[in-house]
């Protein structure tokens, strides 16, 4: 059981979340950490990180091992955490500087909570690398791992040249995939799609129900919006709900707009784009004219009366959309059509659509 409390903030203060441990003394590690991720990706993916985070400082208390000492120092505290707490098996890999950690019986976590958890805690030593906070490399990266990766790169025939080139002996995705973590899960998988989704009767049957939705006055124009988005372009459904008033606006450029990717630490550097859709631009133009500001609660009109960082999206209270709040709308409204598709299928599935139906649409853009 984690011994940290939480303790709230007035909703102006810098802080609106500190924590303590047990004899009360402020945790600035985690609260800076929360604070930073509160701006950066879903809100939901935050709150399961510092579920991760919260039982790994308790352990490092009961330790007496500081969050921030050395990797050498730190690892080993690491290594008990996954044996005593999580009752996981340990073999070591000293030629390669990393560990494998196995579940056994003992283990209360399934594999694929294992694997979010060893993402807290790298996302954690990142954010307080960028914060500067940690002086040390990052615990849960091999250095050995990484010098490797790097020389394998520098090997590479015309290891600059992108993808579509033709020229590059080996793919960036393969590239990217070589392992560079200090934990390692044997057994992990990668992912797989579903193929039945893949088929030409589903991929029909998930635009007809699509296209109902579109078509029903039930559903806000809001929601609409991010259907066709996820649609027409690929995009992750975090990265369209938390898209920004200056991520629209793009500089002035019509019809793309630059949306937080995933891995970007809070940064707009991914490009989505949507201007051959005219119905896209069409539920946009609607949206921003006639809905978005009565849902304002400082009733601005234009585009240009707001800040950059303000969200494009808000609910019908005037706060920031959020990924939880589509999801309410989409088991509300989407069972209604579900006939209309032989399986049933998620939003991401939908994004899905475009990844393996429009290649060539894709053909120089950065998706992923």
């Amino acid at each position: 059981m984690t011994k940290i409390r939480r303790i709230k903030g007035s909703p102006d203060a810098p802080y609106q979340v500190v924590f303590v441990d047990q004899q009360g003394h402020l945790l600035v590690a985690l609260t800076e950490w929360y604070r930073v991720r509160s701006g950066q990706g879903p809100t939901s993916t935050r709150d399961t990180y510092l579920t991760c985070l919260l039982s790994f400082f308790t352990f490092l208390s009961e330790k007496g091992c500081a969050w921030n000492a050395a990797p050498e120092q730190l690892r080993p505290a690491l290594i008990d955490f996954y044996r005593e707490r999580l009752g996981c098996l340990i073999r070591p890999d000293r030629g390669r500087e990393r560990i494998e950690v196995l579940p056994t019986r003992d283990t209360p976590l399934q594999e694929s909570t294992l694997q979010v958890l060893r993402s807290a805690l790298r996302d954690f030593y990142l954010v307080m690398k960028d914060e500067r906070l940690y002086a040390f490399p990052n615990p849960l990266t091999s250095e050995t791992l990484m010098h490797l990766k790097c020389l394998h790169e520098q090997a590479i025939v015309n290891a600059g040249a992108p993808d579509h080139a033709g020229i590059r002996g080996e793919t960036h995705q393969r590239s990217r995939r070589l392992p560079t973590a200090f934990i390692r899960y044997p057994k992990a998988r990668e992912w797989e799609p579903d193929l039945r989704k893949e088929l030409a009767d589903v991929r029909a049957g998930i635009h007809a129900v699509l296209d109902a939705m579109m078509e029903s006055r039930d559903l806000s124009c809001r929601e609409k919006i991010i259907l066709e988005l996820l649609r027409n372009t690929g995009a992750r459904l975090h990265e369209l709900v938390l898209l920004t008033v200056g991520g629209y606006r793009n500089q002035g450029i019509a019809g793309q707009a630059q949306v937080i990717s995933k891995g970007s630490l809070g940064r707009e550097i991914k490009t989505i784009y949507f201007v051959h859709h005219p119905k896209v631009m069409q539920l946009l133009a609607h949206y921003l004219e006639h809905v978005r500001p009565g849902w304002d609660t400082q009733r601005r009109k234009r585009l240009s009366g707001l800040e950059s960082g303000e969200p494009l999206f808000l609910t019908e209270r005037g706060t920031a959309y959020s990924v939880k709040s589509f999801y309410y709308h989409w088991y509300k409204h989407a069972p209604r059509f579900r006939s209309l598709c032989p399986v049933t299928f998620s939003p991401h599935d939908i994004r899905h659509l475009f990844i393996t139906a429009a290649p060539d649409l894709r053909r120089g853009h950065r998706l992923f």
